[in-house]
């Protein structure tokens, strides 16, 4: 029972003597199907640094029988899985004498524990530890989200991210310096008066932090772009502060009237930045010789404007008082004077 590969020459002696009729016959001994326990799987190319997502990668099955003799692959019942458990389709299998070369891709980033099996056993070599990085940028691919790009307050700093994405999905986490001249962020008024670059501030839970800072009040649009690759516009609301007394003015129309008329002003109210603000309306009060009149019709005209109409019916000198959160606007308190009716 030859136990070795190879070429054997059979003699068949009659009553073992020499120079007798002897029968003499060739026999080949050929190896035996490949077997699981004997075959061998080289390292996968690429493990000894991380390959990107989509690149190929390839091992090399020398095949043995059961007496670890080189034999003829026989590759059909192979399986290439990975742990986390997912199949991976081969993209190439090239049987050679006694080898084959197979190829295959991944194209989730992440670090598994891949398994090379025959018949659902193992191949000697098999597991193998893999690390898969992400791929390059695609900027079609880009996610842009957060507050910042639809809405704003002025004077406040507007936070959005920008989850940049490869072929396959996977993020592709940067240096924020690094990228940093890559996307361009700015923010333009719809009336094309103001515009506003944005800021990387950093990276934070898998996407770049950007900001930009809005004082003036009104519609604009968000635009990024990476390079010169215009990936996203949005329209974007900037609501005015909170107004604010010291930046509020009252227009009284007069400072003369008659007693019976009423009296007419406006009051605007502002923020910090002279946007019209809404208000939770004034207070308006006039006072005289101790008297003091604050029965006062206000209409809200939207927008931070109000009007006011204050019957006076006592002739004197008033001082006129209009508050904004418990505060004096500009031009508070005003003097106005009454004159007595003309009969």
């Amino acid at each position: 029972q030859p136990l070795v590969v190879g070429e054997y020459r059979s003699v068949v002696r009659l009553n073992g003597e020499l120079g007798g009729n002897e029968t003499q016959t060739s026999i080949t001994i050929m190896p035996g199907p490949m077997s699981v326990d004997c075959s061998v799987v080289s390292s996968i190319e690429g493990t000894e640094g991380p390959l990107a997502a989509g690149d190929i990668r390839a091992f090399m099955i020398s095949a043995r029988d059961k007496f670890c003799t080189p034999t003829k692959p026989d590759l059909k019942s192979l399986n290439v899985s990975t742990i986390p458990y997912f199949p991976l389709p081969l993209t190439y299998i090239m049987p050679l004498e006694s080898e084959a070369r197979v190829s295959f891709n991944v194209t989730t980033a992440g670090i598994y524990l891949c398994s090379i099996t025959l018949n659902g056993r193992h191949l000697s070599g098999s597991p193998q530890n893999i690390t898969v990085r992400p791929n390059k940028i695609q900027p079609f691919n880009t996610l842009i989200y957060g507050d910042g790009v639809s809405c704003s307050t002025a004077g406040l700093r507007s936070l959005f991210k920008i989850q940049s994405r490869d072929d396959f999905g996977n993020v592709v986490e940067e240096n924020p310096f690094d990228v940093a001249p890559d996307y361009l962020v700015s923010l333009k008024s719809v009336l094309g008066m103001t515009s506003i670059v944005g800021n990387i501030r950093g990276y934070e839970q898998g996407g770049l932090l950007l900001s930009y800072t809005a004082t003036v009040s009104g519609e604009y649009k968000l635009f990024v772009s990476y390079g010169s690759i215009p990936l996203f516009q949005s329209p974007v609301h900037v609501s005015p502060a909170q107004s604010l007394a010291s930046h509020s003015f009252v227009m009284p129309h007069q400072t003369f009237m008659q007693a019976g008329d009423d009296f007419v002003l406006v009051i605007q109210a502002r923020d910090g930045f002279d946007n019209p603000s809404v208000s939770e309306g004034p207070r308006i009060s006039a006072r005289t010789r101790g008297v003091t009149v604050s029965q006062v019709a206000i209409a809200d005209w939207g927008n931070g404007s109000y009007s006011a109409q204050l019957p006076l019916i006592v002739a004197g000198s008033y001082d006129l008082t209009v508050l904004l959160s418990g505060q004096n606007v500009m031009h508070s308190p005003t003097q106005i004077t009454v004159l007595a009716a003309s009969e």
